[in-house]
């Protein structure tokens, strides 16, 4: 027996729930070395034990088979006993060919072979499909095998009956054996009759073997037939891919040559005009012209021009590093250059967790992850002075202030105008000045206006860029860098804004309001400021888009713009509303471009300095004004180029679509969780809560997953690469063990339908610790109606008062809902990119589709006959067009569950998570037939990996795959149905490169941050209502993702 005694007890404890029955284990004794093994067996086994060790007589055995539910053994006394009293038995064979040959052949003879298992594993699904005792069905097969026994007997005795037949029989083959032995020695043998006896006998025997042994031969020569066409067949599609593959390394190799030219082309050009430069400013014309131009300057009393160490330093500087990264790097792949073409993502998850949405082709993981943009380095020498007007509004004005010398380094002054303010913001102004030393404070007695305010501030300001500021805006962590990044980007850019949600066409996500005036967009539930700003960066292309105009909420205005443009218009805008955009028409009739930091965010309150009424009448003022000035065409060209602008609606578009997936970090706190896994990891459940505990791990919550030591191992196998798993962990020997260990932490987290006893006896012992239930599947579909099991399922959703049940699916809220009163809150999936991304395709357009399918037999509810069934019929009618890959079990699986494997496909056996995700990324269509599925993980991760997939209709896999267009959902009780969709899915290049496309798009909307905040938005909730707490106002069972 190959099995150990904890498999085995694991084994036969599920057969024994299955029927609603106790063991019996019966131990022969020394003679077979069996009753120790029944001992630990009893030890380990989660059922109701006896056992029967070194029985007196054979009586006490057949008694306890014979009152039996059902036989099952390795033992063929043992079978024969139990069809004697008419039990239903179950041979299990050792695995050796001898043993099995023993078996099959007696079983054989009675028309029972499905009783017949080859090993303990296959154990469990041969006996589900066996009759019950007293079924009709038994009660046929037991008639039928009392006949074959009755012919059997009557066989054997004519035998008994027939022996002298038998013998003149084998004397007359003897005599014609020895007549040729005496053809060939000339008659000697006859003077020697024992001599003669010997040889005949042994002449008989060389005869019978050289027969078996022609036989074996031939058998042998058969297999090696069919070996060496298979061979042939692969070397013949060898020698065709070969041939189909060789041009395209060709062109590639072509290409890769042109480009190599390409590049000596450009660093010789790069390299001529940089020697030209330096040429340049080293020549006497040059350095006399910049003497002159310098006192002339002077003369006229204007401010030097800043010493520029050489012309396009910048520009140089990435030529450099660009080519030492071709000298490193094979294949042009250029890092760190700032040259990509291709968005930056800073400030989202690390790795593959967010992939761009614009994305409807699979591509490389070097376009997916882009390196990040570096910040010009003048960023981190140039310095920028801050002008804050004030009037009044001393809470927006402290708002704001605060957030500026938090998010602010003290390198960058800040410039404050109070413009006649009350006498309590005054002294607040004065004592904060105190306070930092990076503060000025210039002082009206009485107010003369934002505009005038403005200039003085301007004036005051000599920094690198002057940046206005309204006094009720609130800026975030890396918004003046990320202000000057943009400028340094291009040298043609003269003024910088950022995003807001209230800065007129540079709001976000929406600029106009109900009513068709601007929008003020408040701030989402439950959301931060800085979480706003995090979801821009996450969201942002840093596309840096050019604008005819910018909102003066906040300006970042470079000095040479200053100089060459002057100051703000005093005269025709008094109290501002207009002179930022007079102010940018100027900068641009000059050639200073304006730019959006497309990646900063700044919350704009809208100031109370004015009331609404006294706000409208000066918009509509500065508006004529601005009319005046400008013209009206020019002001109407303006705002055309804004409300059509491309770039800032993708980005909208962007915005909107992370702030409705993402859930902010700043509402989840840090409860101790401990989650309770007692099985053996490599499911899609137990997936869901590893990596999403380890996704809670990843923002500092204390989180841990409880395992048997028993399965350590097993998990150490299925997580090779999860970080800190050590500390993930914790394996523990018994339940006593468990319960001292559960007392430390705040919530325990129940995760299949047994192990909700296990949290009920924590809670008892510590009604402090917080119950839960994660509610993976509806359990009670998996068991037989009325067992032991389907009753303990279905009390798991309500045997512990005041439980926080939550789950992925509306499919499962709405049949825990349905079936038992009991309300679910609603979660976020996971899905983690570290392990499932696409790969690039290009050039595979030739080759046979690949079809890719998870078999695993030993749960009858995921479809494998079914989906064999279909593949087959799939591969016999397109042959060469498709390949089949299967995963999921074991390959004596297929036999020993009665398979069609009868066809060609390439078996992976059972993988683990990476594994999975390669053979996905191979694949072209991933085809799910089982009977329903509560989720569907492997759907969405195949969906991940570029893979065009099909899955049940019934079910909770519409959580996100929609029938034609990311998915196929397929009616997988009608098998003709489920063959047709695949088989058009197949032959249909466009539809499965849309569905694909579709489902990669899809597959960006989940992660394992995502899943893990949205559980712990739920835990905290419930756990404030379980401590006494305050609720959210409206706080019920909802989505919390």
């Amino acid at each position: 027996m190959t099995e150990d005694p904890d498999t085995l007890a694991m084994r036969l404890g599920r057969i024994c729930r299955s029927r609603d029955a106790e063991a019996v284990l019966v131990a022969i004794g020394p003679c077979h070395g069996d009753d120790k093994l029944a001992q630990e067996i009893a030890g380990r086994i989660d059922v109701p034990a006896h056992v029967v060790s070194r029985p007196k007589s054979l009586r006490q055995v057949a008694a306890c088979i014979g009152r039996a539910e059902a036989y099952v053994g390795s033992s063929l006394h043992g079978m024969i006993t139990a069809f004697s009293f008419g039990v239903p038995g179950l041979i299990v064979a050792s695995e050796e060919k001898a043993g099995f040959r023993k078996f099959s052949g007696f079983l054989e003879q009675l028309g029972l072979t499905s009783h017949l298992s080859a090993s303990w594993c296959e154990t469990e699904a041969v006996l589900s499909r066996m009759p019950e005792r007293g079924s009709s069905t038994w009660k046929g097969l037991r008639a039928q095998a009392d006949a074959a026994l009755e012919r059997h007997w009557e066989r054997v005795g004519s035998l008994l009956d027939g022996q002298s037949d038998g013998r003149q029989e084998r004397e007359a083959r003897q005599r014609r054996a020895l007549e040729r032995l005496e053809r060939l020695d000339g008659g000697r043998l006859s003077v020697h009759p024992t001599m003669r006896g010997i040889v005949v006998d042994r002449a008989e025997r060389l005869v019978l073997q050289a027969a078996e042994t022609a036989a074996r031969k031939e058998q042998e020569l058969a297999r090696l037939r069919g070996l060496a066409a298979d061979t042939a067949e692969a070397a013949n599609r060898r020698e065709r891919e070969l041939a189909r593959v060789e041009p395209l390394i060709a062109e590639a190799r072509e290409a890769a040559n042109r480009k190599r030219h390409e590049v000596v082309e450009i660093t010789g050009l790069f390299e001529r005009l940089e020697s030209a430069v330096n040429e340049l400013l080293n020549s006497r014309p040059w350095r006399i012209g910049v003497r002159l131009h310098g006192i002339s300057r002077r003369a006229r009393r204007k401010a030097p021009i800043p010493r520029v160490p050489g012309i396009f330093p910048d520009l140089f500087r990435r030529f450099h590093r660009w080519k030492e990264g071709l000298c490193q790097n094979e294949g042009f792949r250029v890092q760190g250059s700032g040259f990509s073409t291709f968005a930056s993502t800073s400030g989202r998850q690390s790795g593959r967790e967010t992939c761009l949405v614009e994305n409807t082709v699979a591509l490389p993981s070097d376009i997916l992850n882009p390196e990040p943009r570096t910040l010009n380095p003048f960023c981190q020498t140039l310095t920028a002075g801050l002008v804050i007007c004030v009037h009044n509004a001393l809470d927006d004005v402290r708002s704001c202030l605060q957030s500026v010398l938090e998010h602010t380094d003290r390198k960058h002054p800040i410039y404050l105008v109070d413009d006649g303010s009350d006498a309590e913001c005054r002294d607040y102004l004065a004592a904060l000045r105190e306070r930092h030393c990076q503060v000025s404070l210039i002082r009206n007695e009485q107010a003369g206006g934002y505009t005038k305010a403005a200039n003085q501030g301007l004036r005051a300001a000599k920094e690198d860029y002057a940046v206005l500021l309204n006094s009720d805006t609130i800026v975030t962590p890396g918004w003046l860098d990320g202000l000057i990044e943009c400028g340094q980007s291009d040298p043609r850019i003269g003024i910088v804004g950022p995003l807001s949600n209230a800065a007129s066409w540079q709001s976000i996500p929406e600029r106009f309001g109900a009513a068709g005036d601007w929008a003020v967009n408040p701030l989402p539930s439950g959301w931060a400021v800085e979480d706003m700003a995090q979801a821009l960066r996450a969201a942002s292309l840093k596309r840096f888009p050019r604008v005819p105009i910018l909102n003066g909420f906040c300006l970042a205005i470079k000095r040479a713009v200053i100089e060459s443009v002057g100051y703000l218009d005093e005269d025709a805008f008094p109290f501002g509303y207009g002179e930022e955009n007079d102010f940018c028409l100027r900068a641009g009739a000059l050639g200073h471009q304006l730019a959006v930091a497309d990646h900063v965010y700044v919350y704009h309150a809208k100031s109370r300095s004015y009331s609404h009424e006294r706000r409208k009448v000066l918009a509509e003022q500065g508006g004529e004004a601005l009319a005046r000035k400008h013209g009206k065409d020019c002001v109407k060209t303006c705002v055309d180029a804004l409300r059509s602008d491309p770039r800032l609606a993708e980005t909208r578009r962007r915005f909107l679509h992370h702030l409705l997936t993402q859930v902010p970090a700043s509402q989840c706190h840090q409860p101790r969780i401990l989650f309770l896994l007692p099985v053996g990891g490599g499911g899609g459940g137990a997936h869901s809560v590893v990596q999403e505990s380890s996704g809670m791990r990843r923002i500092g919550v204390d989180v841990q997953v409880a395992v048997r030591k028993k399965h350590r191992e097993n998990y150490r196998a299925n997580y090779p690469q999860l970080p800190a798993a050590e500390e993930l962990f914790f394996f523990y020997q018994s339940e006593a063990e468990l319960l001292s260990y559960a007392r430390g932490f705040d919530i325990v987290i129940a995760t299949i339908w047994n192990s909700t006893e296990l949290v009920r006896t924590v809670v008892d012992k510590d009604p402090a610790i917080m119950p839960a239930y994660y509610v993976q599947d509806y359990e009670p579909l998996f068991y037989r109606e009325g067992c032991s099991r389907w009753k303990g399922a279905r009390r798991s959703y309500t045997c512990i008062a005041g439980m926080v049940l939550f789950a992925k699916t509306d499919w499962i809220r709405r049949e825990v809902r349905q079936q038992h009163g009991v309300e679910v809150w609603k979660v976020s999936p996971s899905l983690d990119h570290e392990v499932y991304y696409p790969r690039f395709r290009q050039g595979e357009t030739d080759r046979a589709v690949r079809v890719s399918a998870m078999i695993r037999p030993g749960t009858p509810r995921r479809g494998a006959a079914r989906t064999m069934r279909v593949l087959k019929r799939l591969q016999r009618e397109l042959e060469s067009g498709v390949e089949i890959h299967l995963f999921g079990c074991q390959p004596g699986d297929f036999a020993g569950h009665g398979l069609q494997s009868d066809y060609p496909f390439q078996d992976h056996g059972v993988l683990v998570r990476e594994q999975v995700a390669d053979l996905l990324r191979r694949s072209d269509v991933f085809v799910d037939l089982s009977d329903y599925q509560a989720f569907g993980r492997t759907g969405l991760e195949a969906m991940a990996c570029g893979c065009a997939v099909i899955l049940p209709q019934k079910g909770g896999a519409d959580e996100y795959a929609v029938d034609g267009a990311n998915a196929v959902l397929a009616n997988t009780e009608d098998e003709d149905h489920c063959y047709a969709v695949l088989r058009d899915l197949v032959q249909d290049g466009d539809l499965r490169e849309r569905i694909r496309s579709e489902g990669l798009r899809k597959a960006t909307e989940y992660s394992i941050h995502r899943a893990a905040v949205s559980e712990l938005m739920v835990l905290n909730t419930r756990l404030a209502e379980h401590r006494g707490g305050p609720m959210p106002a409206g706080a019920r069972p909802r989505e919390a993702a």
